[in-house]
């Protein structure tokens, strides 16, 4: 394998990684929308005037570390199933 080939796969595990950590963000937030919605319409948990306001930078905050993970482990076995071609 070529170093162009090298920095290739390297680029595109990096890639895959970094749309993995966005897609779980992105979720996270449509996720906090459905939670803030459910909470307003059907009153069946009461998180106070102030934390609604918050409750989408919260959920967005407590979902960077477990999407930092997920996408170092998809970085990882991107570059690895493709540097064995």
């Amino acid at each position: 394998m070529s170093g162009a080939q090298k920095l290739t796969v390297v680029l595109g595990g990096i890639a895959a990684g970094l749309a993995t950590f966005i897609t779980v963000e992105i979720a996270a937030g449509f996720l906090s929308v459905i939670v803030r919605l459910i909470e307003q319409y059907t009153k069946w948990f009461d998180l106070g005037e102030e934390r609604n306001n918050w409750l989408g930078v919260v959920f967005l905050y407590w979902a960077v570390l477990p999407a930092i993970f997920i996408g170092a482990v998809v970085c990882a076995r991107t570059i690895k199933s493709r540097w064995n071609h």
